[in-house]
């Protein structure tokens, strides 16, 4: 496996700092599992481990933090938006792409958030598998009824004057993607007049409303990875064939 940079540091100067969250949020327990020898996460991943020692070293700097995330894990991605929250420093989220689920959290945990004229924010219901009687699977519901109501918190937190509660509340429940204008009509966003190319930092088609921008970005990196993999396939039978001479 080689290493992405889904979450690293850029352009860090004395006083601020770049901070890009590309990939899917998961949970520290992990790292274990998804690091090489010397600990570095592989590809596609953050953590919010990786993020804490980070802000921690770039205490007192103001950040820019670019976002590019179907999401992924709810407390990881709390945890994450927590830290950036008490972030000592003035910091900017902008998106990359789409910040997706738990990332669109992330994102308006940023003292402000902007977006490009092309890009995209999804909200939803949070989700989780259960296995187990009935009393287990209703005390989930529970859990998530109650995970909701703070994530939806947060955006009422960056809504507009004329956002109600129960406009963000059916947006949550109908599982919602908001162009860059659509999103600064109902939140705190400034709209960019810059447009960045779409480029998926996960496979996942499993959005039930995902705009057909994304869809195809998300299609061409899997063609991009299938041509890389037929590539390398080929390259190792030629190294093969030569030792066989």
């Amino acid at each position: 496996m080689k290493r992405l940079s889904c979450f690293n540091i850029r352009n860090e100067t004395d006083r601020s700092a770049d901070v890009y969250i590309h990939g899917d949020v998961i949970d520290d327990d992990a790292k274990a599992w998804l690091s090489d020898y010397d600990g570095n996460t592989f590809a596609g991943y953050v953590l919010p481990v990786d993020v804490r020692d980070s802000l921690e070293a770039l205490k007192g700097k103001d950040l820019t933090i670019y976002v590019n995330s179907d999401g992924g894990s709810v407390p990881a991605g709390m945890a994450i938006a927590n830290m950036i929250r008490r972030h000592d420093g003035h910091t900017v989220g902008v998106v990359d792409g789409w910040a997706a689920s738990i990332a669109s959290v992330i994102l308006f945990a940023c003292d402000e958030v902007r977006m490009p004229n092309n890009t995209f924010l999804m909200i939803h219901k949070p989700r989780a598998a259960c296995c187990g009687d009935v009393n287990d699977m209703l005390r989930v519901a529970t859990m998530l009824d109650t995970i909701q109501d703070g994530i939806e918190q947060v955006y009422r937190n960056k809504a507009k004057a004329g956002t109600t509660d129960a406009m963000i509340h059916d947006a949550v429940e109908a599982e919602t993607w908001y162009t860059a204008a659509e999103a600064a009509e109902m939140f705190d966003i400034t709209v960019e007049d810059t447009a960045v190319q779409l480029v998926a930092c996960s496979k996942g088609l499993g959005f039930k409303a995902m705009p057909d921008a994304v869809k195809a970005a998300k299609t061409a990196a899997e063609e991009e990875k299938s041509t890389d993999n037929t590539d390398e396939r080929i390259r190792r039978l030629q190294v093969e064939l030569e030792l066989l001479k």
